[in-house]
């Protein structure tokens, strides 16, 4: 944390995605509110724009009506905690054996990747 603290000291301004990361940086780091700004993270709704709904998404992707389709919307990196969501759909999968998956899918394979990590012997992999 020391860096932090150096970051948020010297810096002209600091900007946070929400008054919450703003009160942060104010509580946490000392960072004074005069150098603290919030600017939210904007969306090109030309590309981003809600569909057709959630059953022609799975139409057009060929996914069963029904089928579990679990979703990380974020950047890749430890501190957003992907590893936690790889953790609970493997065990969502583990306790319901029924639900839709198909060997195509990128998350089952990284699922099926971690638990076979996981046991004794286990092959790394990477998965990126």
């Amino acid at each position: 944390m020391r860096g932090e603290h150096q970051v948020v000291g010297s810096a002209d301004r600091l900007i946070a995605n929400t008054a919450e990361e703003a009160e942060a940086l104010r509580s946490l780091y000392g960072a004074e509110g005069a150098r603290t700004e919030v600017v939210r993270p904007g969306v090109d709704l030309r590309t981003f724009h809600p569909g057709e709904g959630r059953a022609a998404a799975r139409a057009r992707l060929g996914l069963p009506a029904d089928a579990f389709v679990p979703l990380y919307a974020g950047r890749i990196q430890p501190l957003k905690g992907p590893d936690v969501l790889v953790r609970a759909v493997a065990e969502l999968l583990r306790r319901r054996r029924g639900c839709a998956a198909g060997s195509s899918c990128r998350w089952w394979a990284v699922i099926r990747a971690r638990r076979s990590a996981a046991r004794p012997g286990g092959s790394r992999r990477s998965w990126g």
